[in-house]
């Protein structure tokens, strides 16, 4: 009864640039046009005239400024929803690239809670996109009939938004309006993240956008009073506090009917948890740091989703249809307490291996693209208003939301946390590991020495098992700091069933690498344990040089060709997904093409010397790809560093990529030159060389600094030493695993084998 008389919820519109500029202390409400927009009706039959595919146009499922959403139907009778924009609403050039940017921005983005995205294309009026079905439309409509949520609800559905909101950032890209009108449930009660209309793409480092938009309740401070230095990821963490309190509560924590109001309250960040409505301490925990004031205060995805509120609660795996209306009966049934699960499972072992095969098309695997839909095609019908600059979609530029300072410290403590209940298991390394599907193509990590190359699995299904792969730390003593937000890891049970790492059959002497890698491990912890037990020292006498050779450039596009990537020296490789690298001389003429040749007892690496005129024909593809490669590179990235090698450019025996293992918080490289380096989302960078004895750090302004462990250690600088201790606990991770493999004891790969 209590409930009747709540007042609904109700979602305010949402705006770009119509806020005026004004003072920081008060900025007017944006200006709103009361004039109903016209809009023309799109055709019953919906045709595209260049590929032959017919929609049948259904009833209106929503309208926005600029279009409108149907539901349709296509020749064998499957649901789609198609977004119709009227090509006479696009009247300025600037709108008109909003389209595209859209478009390009949504065909990209692949994911189990996306909404997805299956086909566009236009006739003389309209352009159309046609994207998955939510059938019980989206949370603001649930949330009228509820008015609010229960915690293990919220942390279900949160659980799915940080996931998608994850990608969509892994992917270089801000969504900037993220609210519950833009957050669908699927028939089966799935959250799926939509509308990208305001969404933003992050080209290059250090970008800030200056746009103010969004949606009043949800826009974060810094777009609204900090236009000068701009805005980034951050602004996304600020809406995922909102939503998540607006499901909590029943209404948005800024909430008035004045929106001069709401932006004074967002200001002053006055917003505070009603007494009558119990919820619990770890949740306003996470809405208080969410809705930091200051964003560089605010976690990251990763840190959210280790906060105990997602680990502490028993795990839902699915919501019922009822709960659309109601409190779900489920909640009176008994689950599985998160000590079994060991942290939250977002879905069952047959529906993620499910999201593995089919959230991306990946040679080799089981997803086949309906003829009918493929969002692959868009570039080949669309007229220039779409058409233009969809090539530009075909390298994607790995650009990464920044990483807080106390990302180490936050770490470290879920390393503490997991050590001490990994001493209770016989799981070994699995119990070491977070792996966690990836909803994008990610590269596969070899574990081939130096000298053997880039080896991966000759299996064609190798591609069809990529993982992302948190590190953990070793037992507890080398786990140091502490942290205020607590974490800790919320998918160790899915990595009883995969690697740490998908590894190929080795063609190295497996003894020989762990010999290496044991090296590089003892000396990195004997220099950090001497700065935890007081015992630093400084060898300012001893003499060290940067490595000749490192990463300098790379960038990954392993769901369809491979890694490409240019060393300091200024040569330029690319590591295929077929198991074979191209190695461009800084000459950019001489080149090497390594491929393996598999023998009864070993395989063998082989190295074939060849000209950019004069090579084998069946190599042109690679050869014009690893060309497309470069001018990206040279065209859109910095370089890790302001310096470059003055030795003589070699013509052959060049260096090369031979693993590369991508973790939470970067990439860690192996070159064949037996250096190790570890390529932070933060942009810094450490190299290790001289068996871990020598270390090069490359800080977010391309600067960098080589000395000896000791003599970083000697120093006291904590975010290089933090860094340090991440590189160890990598080391230490790939250690075990190659002791594991090598004393014979199984380990689960996926489908590459190992």
């Amino acid at each position: 009864m209590m409930l009747a008389s709540q007042p609904q919820y109700r979602e305010p519109g949402r705006h770009r640039n119509l806020v005026p500029k004004a003072s920081p202390t008060e900025r007017p409400a944006p200006p709103r046009n009361n004039t109903p927009r016209t809009f023309p009706e799109p055709p019953v039959v919906l045709v595209d005239r260049k590929k032959g595919y017919r929609f049948t146009r259904g009833g209106i499922l929503g309208e926005g400024g600029f279009a409108r959403c149907y539901e349709a139907f296509d020749s064998k009778g499957e649901q789609f929803a198609v977004k119709v924009i009227a090509k006479a609403s696009l009247t300025t050039s600037k709108q008109r690239a909003k389209l595209v940017a859209e478009i390009r921005i949504h065909q990209m983005l692949s994911h189990p809670n996306i909404v997805g995205f299956k086909h566009c294309f236009e006739d003389d009026d309209f352009v159309y996109m046609i994207l998955e079905l939510c059938e019980n439309k989206t949370f603001v409509e649930m949330l009228r009939k509820r008015r609010r949520l229960t915690e293990p609800e919220v942390c279900h559905y949160m659980w799915q938004l940080l996931d998608a909101v994850r990608e969509v950032h892994r992917r270089g890209v801000i969504h900037r309006d993220l609210k519950l009108g833009n957050l669908f449930l699927t028939r089966d009660m799935q959250l799926k993240l939509g509308d990208f209309g305001l969404a933003a793409m992050i080209k290059h480092d250090g970008e800030r956008k200056k746009t103010i938009c969004g949606t009043p309740n949800y826009i974060a401070p810094e777009v609204l009073f900090d236009t000068q230095t701009g805005h980034s990821f951050e602004v996304d963490i600020w809406s995922l506090g909102v939503v998540m309190y607006t499901l909590l509560i029943g209404k948005p924590p800024f909430q008035t009917k004045d929106v001069k109001a709401i932006y004074k309250k967002i200001r002053d960040n006055s917003y505070d948890f009603p007494p009558q409505i119990a919820i619990s301490r770890s949740a306003k925990d996470i809405i208080t740091a969410l809705l930091q004031s200051r964003p560089e205060r605010r976690p990251s995805v990763d840190d959210i989703m280790q906060h105990e509120y997602f680990t502490g609660q028993p795990v839902i795996k699915s919501i019922p249809i009822s709960a659309l209306t109601v409190i779900p009966d489920f909640l009176q049934l008994p689950a599985k307490e998160p000590s079994s699960a060991v942290g939250r499972s977002v879905l069952t072992d047959a529906s993620a291996s499910k999201a593995l095969r089919t959230s991306n098309s990946l040679p080799g695997s089981d997803r086949q693209p309906s003829p009918s839909h493929n969002s692959n095609e868009l570039n080949g019908h669309t007229d220039a208003l779409l058409a233009k600059d969809f090539d530009r979609l075909k390298i994607d530029s790995e650009n990464r939301p920044p990483i807080p300072s106390s990302w180490m410290r936050r770490q470290q403590s879920s390393d503490s946390q997991s050590g001490k209940a990994k001493s209770s298991t016989s799981s070994g390394i699995a119990e070491g590991a977070r792996v966690v599907p990836m909803p994008t193509p990610d590269p596969d990590s070899s574990d081939a020495d130096a000298a053997n190359g880039p080896n991966r699995s000759s299996s064609s299904n190798s591609s069809a098992s990529k993982h992302e792969v948190e590190p953990r730390a070793p037992p507890s003593p080398q786990s140091d700091g502490a942290s205020t937000f607590k974490i800790t890891s919320p998918e160790t049970v899915r990595a009883r069933n995969s690697s740490s790492f998908t590894s190929p059959r080795s063609a190295e002497n497996p003894r020989k690498s762990v010999n290496v890698l044991q090296t590089m491990y003892q000396n990195l912890q004997d220099g950090l344990r001497s700065d935890r037990i007081g015992t630093r020292r400084i060898d300012e006498m001893e003499e060290v040089s940067a490595p000749r050779i490192f990463i300098t450039k790379w960038i990954d596009y392993s769901n369809k060709y491979g890694l490409g990537y240019q060393l300091r020296d200024g040569s330029v490789g690319v590591y295929f997904n077929d198991s074979t690298s191209i190695i461009l001389a800084a000459d950019n003429h001489h080149f090497e093409y390594l491929f393996y040749d598999k023998g009864s007892d070993r395989t063998v690496m082989h190295r074939k010397a060849y000209t950019m005129t004069q090579h084998p024909e069946d190599l042109l593809k690679k050869v014009t790809l690893m060309k497309h490669f470069r001018g990206y590179m040279q065209d859109n990235l910095f370089k890790a560093c302001k310096h470059s090698t003055d030795d003589a450019p070699r013509t052959q025996n060049l260096d090369f990529l031979t693993k590369y293992l991508r973790t939470k918080h970067g990439v860690i490289f192996r070159l064949s030159n037996h250096i190790v380096q570890l390529n932070l989302f933060d942009h810094s960078k450490v190299i290790l060389s001289n068996d871990g004895r020598v270390v090069t750090y490359i800080d977010q302004n391309r600067e960098f600094t080589t000395k000896s462990l000791n003599s970083f250690v000697g120093t006291g600088d904590k975010d290089i030493i933090d860094r340090l201790k991440y590189m160890r606990e990598v080391l230490y991770q790939m250690l075990v695993k190659k002791q594991r493999k090598s004393s014979g004891e199984a380990c689960n790969v996926g489908e590459s084998g190992a």
